[in-house]
């Protein structure tokens, strides 16, 4: 699985990177800015305390052990607001 994570991981964009972890803390309620894949000092903060709850570098930056610690999250993840419909 963390083989498989870190192929995902190193296949995005930073913008697509930033705006999985918007969608991952806005779905846990942590970040309430937009998702538009970029940083920002709220997402920053968010992230950081997110960091700091779960064990991690609280350094309010997107890195692999975010994305992987999100993934293994069970929480919900809101949907991309930019996302092209399949209809």
């Amino acid at each position: 699985m963390l083989e498989q994570a870190r192929e995902w991981y190193d296949a995005m964009t930073p913008a697509e990177r930033i705006k999985l972890v918007q969608r991952k803390l806005a779905g846990m309620n942590m970040y309430p800015g937009p998702i538009n894949g970029a940083t920002s000092r709220e997402l920053s903060a968010a992230i950081g305390r997110y960091q700091a709850e779960n064990q991690l570098v609280a350094d309010g930056r997107v890195n692999f052990d975010l994305y992987y610690a999100l993934l293994d999250a069970d929480q919900p993840i809101v949907e991309d607001p930019n996302a092209k419909s399949s209809v």
